[in-house]
């Protein structure tokens, strides 16, 4: 549970060195309409798909998202995640459902990094025996990606996410991303 509070901490910590500066740098309307010019054309929805399929184990998830673009550059978001994955050897399949907190920042022309934070409750059905298994699991996401603007309301993006709390053994290690944004 520590862990899971110091992972959450770090995103925070992150979003709030983040949030005053994006606020300070795009407030120049009368006090009265800050908050309302500012939100103009800075909200997002979207949602993106994420899979990693091998010999012996798979996953493909999907995540509805409600982003905020706190700068020409930054965009963060809240997701639900909804996943399932198998692993052919143990005969186990898992079905887990949580959310997400993220953060994209464009480096360069169409190129971005990507940090994300998942909090995922999950049932392990073992095939052999019937058995169910409950728990929780979290991740920290790296990675980054190639994002295109297709028009003025809508970008695509692709990317490859790797878990750092898991390390190079874990099963969904990377994992490739892909969705779609759009700007109201």
């Amino acid at each position: 549970m520590k862990e899971t509070i110091k992972k959450v901490g770090l995103v925070l910590l992150f979003i709030s060195i983040c949030l005053p500066n994006a606020i300070a740098q795009n407030t120049s309307t009368s006090s009265t309409n800050k908050l309302s010019s500012w939100l103009k054309n800075r909200i997002e929805v979207g949602g993106d798909v994420a899979f990693n399929i091998g010999n012996r184990t798979g996953i493909v998830g999907v995540s509805p998202t409600f982003g905020l673009r706190l700068t020409s550059k930054l965009q963060t978001s809240l997701s639900v995640i909804c996943e399932y994955s198998w692993d052919n050897k143990y005969s186990t399949s898992e079905f887990s459902y949580g959310f997400g907190l993220s953060a994209r920042y464009t480096i360069m022309a169409n190129m971005y990094i990507h940090g994300q934070y998942t909090y995922n409750p999950y049932i392990i059905f073992n095939d052999m025996n019937g058995s169910r298994i409950r728990g929780v699991s979290s991740a920290l996401w790296i990675g980054g990606g190639y994002t295109k603007q297709i028009n003025s309301h809508v970008t695509v993006y692709s990317g490859i996410i790797y878990d750092i709390l898991a390390g190079p053994n874990a099963d969904d290690n990377p994992k490739v991303t892909g969705g779609v944004s759009y700007k109201l």
